[in-house]
């Protein structure tokens, strides 16, 4: 098991980030607003499995700007964190590109 994040949530997820790494796998995920330290968890989760590709629906906000700019944050230090744009501010949008 990698060391990461301590959360519940971030060890809850190990399992699947190991299973991704080992088969080369893309992670995709639903983000949103509900719970604003999430992107937080998914950046340390990336640093933990760098060979994991990471996909943010909705720039990890949605309807949060404030979240979208933070996730651009965390894929400029994370190389394995792409940010997909349906349903995002493009204000973030255009900050991302």
């Amino acid at each position: 098991m990698k060391v990461g994040h301590e959360s519940a949530l971030a060890r809850s997820i190990y399992d699947m980030m190991e299973i991704a790494e080992k088969y080369d796998l893309i992670l995709v995920q639903h983000s949103g607003h509900w719970n604003e330290f999430y992107l937080y968890i998914n950046g340390d989760l990336a640093n933990s499995f760098l060979k994991v590709r990471n996909v943010l629906l909705h720039m990890g906000g949605g309807i949060c700007l404030d979240l979208e700019l933070a996730s651009t944050m965390i894929a400029e230090k994370n190389p394995n964190i792409y940010l997909e744009t349906c349903y995002a501010h493009p204000y973030a949008i255009d900050q991302a590109v």
